[in-house]
């Protein structure tokens, strides 16, 4: 089964490998853990940070 396809040109998709003289790309981007891990790390710098003022508070 063939995928579809973006041309880097124009735009269109095609399930062509080559379109406008150039090679053809995924229209998904790449999956990447990266933006999820910066999102978890942010996310515990928070709430250990929450924890450290409740502790000083108390």
């Amino acid at each position: 089964m063939k995928k579809l396809m973006r041309c880097q040109i124009c735009g269109k998709y095609t399930l062509a490998q080559i379109h406008c003289g150039k090679p053809t790309i995924s229209p998904h981007p790449i999956s990447s853990g990266v933006e999820k891990n910066i999102k978890e790390r942010v996310r515990m710098r928070v709430e250990k940070f929450e924890k450290r003022e409740i502790e000083e508070s108390a």
